[in-house]
């Protein structure tokens, strides 16, 4: 149905959220010096008021979808993993 599709969209782009959000905490803590086109200001108490909430709404969104949009995206993770 297109509930179906819509959540496992959503799915995928939580999971790329998370993947962002998890390079910005690296890079900022393996690289904190290095010039950047944008930076967040405030250090460390930025970067958990920034990233924080964003978090507690993926969750939130992850949590609410259907568990048939999960199995959705697993298939189709795995066979892009299977392809690549």
């Amino acid at each position: 149905s297109f509930a179906l599709v819509v959540q496992s969209g959503m799915v995928f782009t939580c999971a790329r959220l998370f993947v962002e959000i998890g390079a910005f905490i690296k890079l900022r803590w393996d690289y904190p010096e290095t010039p950047r086109a944008y930076k967040v200001p405030g250090g460390w108490p930025g970067v958990v008021i920034v990233t924080l909430p964003k978090i507690c709404v993926l969750c939130a969104l992850i949590y609410t979808a259907d568990p048939l949009s999960w199995e959705a995206a697993l298939v189709v993770n795995a066979l892009c993993l299977l392809v690549f």
